[in-house]
């Protein structure tokens, strides 16, 4: 299924869309299966939520609020990010 999508995506960025224009389509045009169209839905929503909260804090505090409200900080906290750094060096 990975493959699928990401073909999808590249398809649609050689036809001028960006990548959020992709996904929106992924999900509108229900080419992902449940949980992949979720998870991206989740994801979106998330992102346009912060978006429209944080407009008009200065960087730093965006930057803050990002960090705490999308589950990075606790994920590092839990440990969860060394398993990301350790694939990432090899």
């Amino acid at each position: 299924m990975t493959g699928r999508w990401t073909w999808y995506v590249r398809h649609r960025a050689i036809a001028s869309l960006t990548l959020w224009q992709a996904c929106r389509e992924l999900l509108q045009e229900k080419a992902l299966a449940g949980r992949a169209a979720s998870a991206l839905q989740r994801f979106m929503e998330l992102i346009d939520a912060l978006a429209q909260e944080t407009a008009d804090m200065p960087l730093h505090v965006q930057t803050d609020r990002v960090i705490k409200d999308s589950g990075l900080r606790t994920m590092y906290e839990q440990g969860e990010g060394r398993k990301v750094r350790r694939v990432s060096k090899t």
